[in-house]
């Protein structure tokens, strides 16, 4: 199953008209044509749409699933800041960067700096979680004890990140742990039951439970 992230970036723009001309002139090889955010030299053709209310938004859906697909909608993306946007929300993790968040993070060289882009992380009384990585094409997390929301927050992170680089198989015998004096987790592969299937946050790849030990 191909996948798409959907992004909605706000600028000063009158309408359609003024993204495609504004766009043209950041001379990066990008066209606005025929519904479509393209690139001449990659062959890139992103379905490119407009809503005007109180300001222009222009949303773009981007290809996902992966590092070099995510890279591919972090280049549209960077294009339209350069030709006026302001901001950048992105749908599948509820998450919005003001122009200067955005190109801090997406601009970045270390291995996580996608996470810090395209994930996010809420919860309730009941559990914590993450959502977003279905972009990169891997399992979201689950943290569902009573752990205090700055630890699981912490917990979580740490434990994406070793997800991000490792992608360990959904044995369910895996365990982590953040330090050596830390809790034991066992990580149970799970459906994504946080979310319903026509919420952007839903991740069809499951999650990654973490049970305390």
């Amino acid at each position: 199953m191909t996948q798409s992230v959907l992004i909605r970036v706000s600028g000063p723009w009158a309408d359609a008209a003024a993204i495609s001309l504004a766009v043209a002139k950041t001379n990066q090889g990008y066209v606005v044509s025929q519904g479509a955010l393209q690139h001449a030299i990659r062959s890139t053709k992103l379905p490119l749409s407009t809503i005007t209310d109180t300001q222009t938004i222009a949303q773009v859906q981007g290809p996902a699933g992966s590092v070099d697909a995510l890279l591919e909608t972090v280049s549209a993306v960077n294009c339209l800041l350069d030709a006026g946007g302001q901001s950048v929300h992105i749908d599948a993790c509820d998450r919005t960067h003001s122009e200067q968040q955005w190109r801090d993070l997406s601009l970045r060289t270390d291995e996580s700096r996608l996470l810090d882009v395209f994930v996010n992380f809420g919860g309730s009384s009941d559990e914590n979680c993450s959502f977003g990585m279905h972009t990169l094409g891997l399992r979201d997390v689950v943290v569902d004890d009573e752990t205090e929301r700055e630890y699981a927050v912490i917990l979580m992170k740490a434990f994406l990140y070793y997800v991000y680089l490792d992608d360990p198989a959904p044995s369910g015998h895996a365990t982590f742990r953040t330090g050596p004096h830390d809790p034991v987790y066992q990580q149970l592969p799970v459906p994504c039951a946080t979310f319903n299937s026509d919420d952007p946050r839903f991740n069809p790849i499951g999650m990654w439970q973490l049970r305390r030990i």
